[in-house]
């Protein structure tokens, strides 16, 4: 809770994303793309800040071709990217 009081909503969309990544991550395969499905109103809720917010941080993650979208659905393109995001938090 702490490291999401203290930093961007950047840095926490970039960590939350990691999380979840993790969460929907097969035990069986981690080598193939992973399909983060949770609606934009309960993301903002883990993420901890509003909707419109979260949906503007996820249109720059997308611009910048760090994910993608399919509907719902999540999928981290360039997981380095994020993971340098969040190394400095």
């Amino acid at each position: 809770m702490t490291i999401f009081s203290q930093h961007s909503v950047k840095d926490k969309v970039a960590l939350s994303l990691l999380i979840l990544n993790k969460v929907y991550q097969r035990n069986d395969d981690s080598s193939k793309s992973v399909f983060i499905s949770i609606n934009r109103d309960d993301f903002a809720g883990f993420v901890g800040t509003a909707k419109e917010t979260l949906v503007r941080m996820l249109r720059i993650f997308k611009d910048e071709k760090i994910i993608t979208t399919k509907g719902t659905k999540i999928i981290i393109l360039k997981h380095r990217v994020l993971l340098n995001m969040v190394e400095n938090m």
